[in-house]
C-alpha cells in the first residue's frame, strides 16, 4: 500500500501518475479518526499535487476529521466535497 506520495517517486506509478491524470479524489468515507500522521500525509499529498499541477480532493469526511482539520484550519486549505460525484464534478472542471 502506498501511503505516502513520496513512496511512489521513482516508480511506474509516478510516472502513470504525472502524464495520466488530472488529479486525485481521497475519499475518507472510512476513516473514523485521524492524527497528526495522517493529516501529514495529506498535507504531502496536497504539496505533490500543486507541484505537478494537479486537483487534490476530499471527500467523505465524518466528524471527527472534519473536526481536526478544522482544529489546524487546513479546512479551507484542501478542497472539500460533500461526496465522490461532486468530487468527480470539479475534478472535470480542471
Amino acid at each position: 500500500m502506498i501511503c505516502s506520495p513520496h513512496q511512489i517517486y521513482g516508480t511506474n506509478w509516478f510516472l502513470f501518475f504525472k502524464k495520466r491524470i488530472k488529479g486525485v479524489i481521497v475519499d475518507l468515507s472510512g476513516v473514523s479518526f485521524m492524527d497528526s500522521s495522517g493529516i501529514a500525509t495529506l498535507v504531502e499529498g496536497l504539496q505533490w499535487s500543486k507541484k505537478e499541477k494537479k486537483e487534490f480532493i476530499l471527500t467523505g469526511l465524518g466528524t471527527n476529521v472534519k473536526n481536526a482539520l478544522s482544529l489546524t484550519k487546513l479546512d479551507n486549505v484542501f478542497t472539500i466535497k460533500s461526496d465522490m460525484d461532486d468530487a468527480y464534478k470539479k475534478l472535470c472542471e480542471y
